[in-house]
């Protein structure tokens, strides 16, 4: 298991822009903010590089806190806009290819949300497939059990009980 946060505002990944140049070629670029972003995260990720990358299948869990605006209503609790949960985590996964993993294809699961949260920050943790078994036992519901219920067409939910 790697586990980290990166303080700071998630930034999600842009699309590539595509210019031509003066002499007529097409060239593709990342925009200036996402490879910042993803070079923030990659930093802090090189502190917590395994001595050998993972390179079997992965779970991704990753907590995204992002500062509540002010014009927002007390009641509204979740942050339910922009920025897209997906395009927040492509930059995470980006980043960590070659530090903590070898590819982000290796990732066969994944935890993902955002809420609000000051100060703003990233919470990463990267598990072996072997160890997620553990971690939902630690949550109240062991794998077994999710596997027999979901066999019965009862799966249960993240967070249940398992019962």
């Amino acid at each position: 298991m790697v586990n980290f946060t990166v303080y700071g505002e998630a930034v999600p990944k842009a699309r590539a822009r595509t210019v031509r140049t003066k002499t007529g070629q097409t060239v593709s670029y990342t925009p200036e903010t996402t490879v910042a972003w993803e070079n923030t995260i990659r930093g802090k990720a090189e502190q917590y590089r395994p001595g050998k990358l993972l390179d079997g299948p992965l779970f991704l869990w990753v907590n995204f806190y992002i500062l509540k605006p002010k014009s927002k209503p007390k009641k509204v609790l979740y942050p339910d806009t922009k920025p897209d949960l997906d395009n927040l985590v492509k930059s995470v996964k980006d980043a960590l290819q070659g530090v903590i993993y070898t590819n982000d294809s290796r990732i066969v699961g994944e935890f993902i949300r955002k809420d609000y949260n000051d100060p703003p920050r990233v919470e990463i943790t990267i598990f072996e497939m072997h160890e997620v078994s553990l971690v939902l036992y630690g949550m109240g519901l062991h794998l077994s059990q999710a596997k027999s219920a979901a066999a019965e067409g009862n799966p249960p939910g993240l967070f249940s009980s398992g019962a």
